[in-house]
């Protein structure tokens, strides 16, 4: 592996990753990035009002509301720090919720779904970002869209305050760590602290944040192995880690670390060993839910080793993970090519973004974590597939242009992703069942998967039984008292009985 300055580095790698010629005219596909952004914001914005409110959304909107009397009481009001199991979380999209909803003129949790979504679509920025990091605009491009048609993401967006905000800033974490890769092992600080800004947010909504450091240490360790390999030189991997140590590891933890807390009132309480048995609880969390899974029922406790991979399988459109497995294939034909060509810093950038799939994939079955509600808690997965879906797409372009093929490939694209979108369209506003064609369709999903396991839908059957009640009383309908049995969570159906 050669060690080129990173500005080299980077300018190589899109030389090769630009067979076809496309790339070169990157400010089309920048510009095209803006309009598709522009279109899913004005979605977003003309829809927003149309989903439900989940199971946990009532419950995280009271500890928004919490957090923010823990602040304006002077510390007096620790309700936030006893609140059901809330307090393992950090409070940051919650608290931010109930401020805007101060001075919001929408209803109290229309103003959360806005919020909650035009959060989502910053992800989608943040996995531009990443991939146009790794490899050019077009990749860039292509991951975004690639994401933005994912119902798993799309459909969550609105209605998800854990897990979509975290995957935002795991996201935007990943990014700053790819372009700290290039850089090492003298970083600018500008971008150590950005990096240290984006994990404390993430920590400031999930503890698993934690995970980001050892990205770093991995990305630092490959470094350090790297240059040793090569120099074989003691005293040069010596000072190596010293450097990556103290201009990267402790500067983004001393950064982090009072971010995290800033948002998150029961680490307040222990800074240090809070978190920590915060991070611990997640691993095993002491319930037991039973889950659909293939026409049968295990409890969460005791899922199956593919549980989480075959909802990965599933729940994506059809072309994303072949395209990531695409990429794989491409990568490790380029490395076997040009060896002895490969920057350092391209090596490690690729490296932190096959560890950030793989790794959780795989602690998920080697640690028996509680699963259940299919995917959802692994939402942070979403853009790096993406990005590693964006990859492989290049590159197939990339071999359709050489074959003279590229018009048809980016026919057959086009055509997939509109019908991909039309189904979007048709679930809406529960894109988040989606099932693929590998699950035979939502059809057959239906009787051997969880589909609405959150509640969105009962916005939809609260208006549908008030048509239906309205259509059977007449004039009399105001003048009647119903009793509803709801599912689990009441609030979910009374936020909008009439």
């Amino acid at each position: 592996m050669s060690l080129d300055r990173p500005s080299l580095t980077r300018e190589r790698w899109t030389r090769i990753s630009d067979a076809s010629g496309l790339s070169r005219i990157a400010g089309s596909y920048t510009a095209a990035f803006v309009a598709v952004m522009a279109l899913a914001a004005l979605a977003v914005l003309l829809t927003f009002d149309d989903y439900g409110v989940t199971w946990d959304e009532h419950v995280q909107n009271e500890y928004g509301k919490m957090v923010l009397n823990y602040y304006v009481s002077g510390f007096g009001d620790k309700s936030a720090l006893t609140y059901f199991d809330l307090w393992a979380y950090g409070g940051l999209f919650d608290l931010v919720a109930a401020i805007c909803n101060k001075i919001s003129p929408l209803g109290e949790y229309e103003t959360r779904h806005l919020l909650n979504a035009l959060v989502g679509l910053a992800g989608v920025v943040g996995c531009w970002k990443l991939a146009r990091a790794l490899a050019g605009e077009r990749v860039a491009f292509w991951s975004a869209l690639l994401l933005l048609v994912m119902p798993t993401w799309y459909g969550h967006m609105f209605n998800n305050p854990k897990d979509v905000p975290f995957a935002v800033f795991f996201v935007w974490s990943l990014y700053y760590i790819v372009r700290i890769a290039s850089c090492l092992p003298r970083p600018p600080l500008s971008l150590v602290a950005r990096l240290g800004l984006m994990i404390g947010l993430s920590l400031g909504v999930r503890v698993g944040g934690l995970l980001l450091f050892g990205y770093i240490c991995l990305v630092g360790l490959g470094f350090v192995a790297a240059r040793y390999w090569q120099t074989r030189n003691l005293a040069q991997l010596g000072r190596d880690t010293w450097v990556g140590s103290y201009r990267v590891i402790l500067p983004v933890f001393a950064i982090a670390y009072p971010v995290m807390l800033l948002f998150w009132p029961w680490a307040q309480a222990a800074p240090f060993s809070n978190p920590v048995a915060a991070l611990m609880r997640f691993q095993h969390l002491p319930f037991n839910i039973p889950v659909k899974f293939f026409g049968g029922y295990f409890v969460s406790t005791d899922p199956p080793w593919y549980y989480l991979p075959v909802e990965l399988l599933f729940r994506l459109p059809e072309i994303v993970l072949p395209l990531a497995a695409l990429t794989c294939v491409f990568a490790f034909l380029a490395l076997k090519r040009r060896r002895d060509e490969l920057p350092l810093g391209k090596a490690l950038e690729y490296g932190a973004l096959a560890v950030a799939i793989v790794f959780p994939l795989v602690y998920v079955v080697v640690a028996h974590v509680n699963l259940f509600d299919g995917m959802r808690h692994f939402t942070f997965l979403l853009p790096p597939i993406a990005v590693a879906g964006g990859i492989g797409m290049d590159r197939l372009l990339d071999v359709a242009a050489r074959q003279k093929l590229n018009g048809v490939a980016y026919l057959l694209i086009v055509a997939f992703l509109a019908y991909h979108a039309s189904i979007m369209v048709r679930l809406h506003p529960d894109q988040y069942v989606y099932y693929n064609r590998y699950a035979g369709g939502l059809k057959s999903a239906a009787k051997r998967f969880e589909l609405d396991y959150w509640a969105n839908s009962f916005a939809e059957a609260v208006d549908a039984l008030e048509d239906e009640l309205r259509e059977q009383y007449g004039p009399d309908f105001e003048n009647h008292r119903f009793k509803i049995k709801v599912c689990d969570s009441p609030f979910s159906a009374s936020y909008y009985f009439p």
